[in-house]
């Protein structure tokens, strides 16, 4: 049973009356009341006190005294002074120095209160001194997560805060390496992300299934785990024994969660010295967990708005705004290496009748059907983006003219071979007209480029026999 809190109560007048002291009771404290103080009044247990109470109709001289006489007795004791009227200014001073003081009457709920703060930070400070260094130690943490908290929520970009969890995790649980695993989309997996210390190489290509391994029980359970000698748990893997340091013994494992969903989990092995993980380590690893989910979380929402706002709905390629973005970097790039970069310009031919005859959701799906043709077929490097309509951009750095051309007529083999709505009982045939330009040969600015562009696909449409135009070509400018 928690042992009552001891209070000292000085009340020469005895303005705070006997219910003061009830309440006091009631709220699990023991109040002491004098009507004087003197040291020998006190009693031998005087060391309990958690805090002195003075009560004043005025402050004067004589109070002052009394004052000085509990804070000497010890100094370590927060005084809570309640006097009647306003004290004369010369006092003020004084007064600051108090933990509180107050003009009566007061309330009853606020004295209470200020009564537990009082109490609460006489234990901290009490703590303080018994914990020595294990406190600045506590301190530092505080600090530490403090400014772990500001720095994690001041990006967006999921990479820095990752980034940002690896630089201060060594200052809040030493270990010999560490590993933050994220949560695949299809929730099937733990893939690794980033790690410090001692990690293999192979490690770095680490996929776990959710459920397999410490790492993926955690994911599965969305609880902490503290191991102090892995060989003798059962969780864990032998076959990823391999994937982890040299003689791991001991691992804490604590998951990311955020709104009730794991989105990864937290891994150290081998805590530095002789001892393993203890309860403590857990605690502070999950604070910075708890700090890691809801910044991890955040990220990837800005990073789904963002995506949205660069895609295009229908066909899940990018869309123009982000088109001319990337255009616009492109062309500097380009500048900057004294390179050439070439732009496709396509438009399906006779889609409006696939509109006509199948709806506008037939003609959503065969622009989908598109935009996958164009994207299997192009590099890496390349950007595809749906223009508007039937119409389709593509960004070629580093492509020179006849390279260019060279891929649209791949392309255009590529569309009139393939059959579209296939998967909804038809077979429907389509072919597309290309216009091409080159930054610097055929266009010094951006609009020019498109424009030419759009006028030699133009020039394709309008011929008979030919597909493909550049912007190079007699009669294109």
């Amino acid at each position: 049973m928690e042992k009552n809190r001891t209070i000292l109560i000085v009340d020469p007048w005895e303005i705070l009356g006997p219910e003061i002291a009830e309440c006091l009771v009631q709220d699990g404290f023991q109040p002491l009341i004098l009507l004087d103080f003197a040291e020998e009044c006190v009693p031998s247990d005087a060391n309990d006190f958690e805090l002195a109470l003075l009560a004043s109709p005025l402050f004067d001289h004589q109070v002052r005294e009394t004052i000085h006489r509990i804070t000497d007795f010890s100094s370590d004791l927060p005084l809570l002074f309640l006097l009647q009227g306003q004290p004369p200014q010369e006092f003020h001073p004084e007064l600051e120095g108090l933990f509180w003081w107050h003009t009566m009457p007061v309330e009853e709920r606020e004295l209470l209160a200020m009564v537990r703060l009082a109490s609460d930070f006489f234990q901290l400070r009490k703590k303080a001194r018994e914990l020595g260094i294990k406190l600045q130690r506590k301190e530092l943490e505080l600090t530490t997560f403090n400014e772990i908290g500001k720095t994690i929520t001041s990006t967006l970009h999921l990479k820095k805060v990752l980034n940002i969890i690896v630089r201060n995790m060594t200052n809040i649980v030493r270990s010999e390496s560490w590993y933050l695993y994220l949560v695949s989309e299809d929730l099937r997996e733990l893939t690794f992300e980033v790690g410090a210390g001692s990690i293999p190489d192979r490690s770095r290509e680490l996929r776990l299934k959710i459920g397999q391994g410490i790492p993926g029980w955690v994911a599965k359970e969305a609880k902490p785990l503290i191991i102090a000698d892995v060989s003798h748990d059962l969780r864990f893997s032998r076959s990823l024994d391999s994937q982890l340091p040299a003689g791991s013994k001991s691992i804490l494992c604590v998951p990311l969660i955020s709104k009730g969903k794991v989105l990864g989990v937290i891994e150290l092995v081998n805590k530095v010295g002789d001892d393993s993980f203890d309860r403590h380590d857990l605690n502070r690893l999950s604070t910075l967990a708890d700090f890691a989910a809801i910044a991890i979380e955040n990220a990837r929402l800005y990073q789904r708005t963002e995506e949205l706002s660069i895609t295009d709905d229908v066909t899940s390629v990018h869309n123009a705004r982000y088109f001319y973005q990337i255009l616009d970097w492109e062309m500097k790039r380009a500048d900057r290496y004294h390179s050439i970069l070439s732009l496709l310009f396509m438009d399906l031919d006779h889609f409006k009748p696939v509109n006509d005859t199948y709806g506008h959701l037939m003609g959503s799906q065969v622009l989908r059907e598109v935009a996958i043709l164009l994207r299997k077929n192009l590099r890496e490097v390349d950007l595809v983006a749906r223009y508007g309509g039937d119409e389709f951009v593509v960004i070629l750095p580093e492509t020179d003219t006849l390279t260019a051309c060279k891929l649209a007529e791949r392309l255009s083999a590529l569309i009139s071979n393939h059959r579209f709505l296939i998967d909804q009982g038809l077979a429907i045939s389509l072919s597309a007209s290309f216009g091409v330009a080159s930054y610097p040969l055929h266009a010094r600015t951006k609009e020019d480029l498109i424009r030419l562009a759009d006028k030699s696909m133009y020039r394709a449409k309008a011929s008979k026999t030919k597909k493909i135009f550049h912007a190079g070509e007699a009669d294109s400018q």
